[in-house]
């Protein structure tokens, strides 16, 4: 999968997590704090399996805009 489609993916889980964290909040139902903890530990997977370089495989590290691999130094699409 592409980084900016896997980096979409990453920051839409975790609006949604924001979202139900505010719903818990205002309605106290555990039902959104469920799916906020789903959320996260989606974001989690995510960023493990495919927060990779697409050219050495290496896992990226921190979601910051990277012109190049720390791994390898080849360029990234971003």
């Amino acid at each position: 999968m592409k980084l900016p489609v896997v980096r979409k993916l990453i920051y839409g889980l975790l609006a949604v997590f924001c979202v139900m964290m505010l719903l818990y909040g205002w309605t106290k139902l555990s039902l959104f704090c469920g799916l906020a903890i789903a959320a996260v530990i989606w974001v989690g997977i995510l960023n493990i399996a495919l927060w990779r370089c697409p050219h050495c495989g290496k896992n990226l590290g921190r979601m910051e805009k990277q012109k190049y691999c720390p791994h390898c130094g080849k360029e990234l699409e971003m």
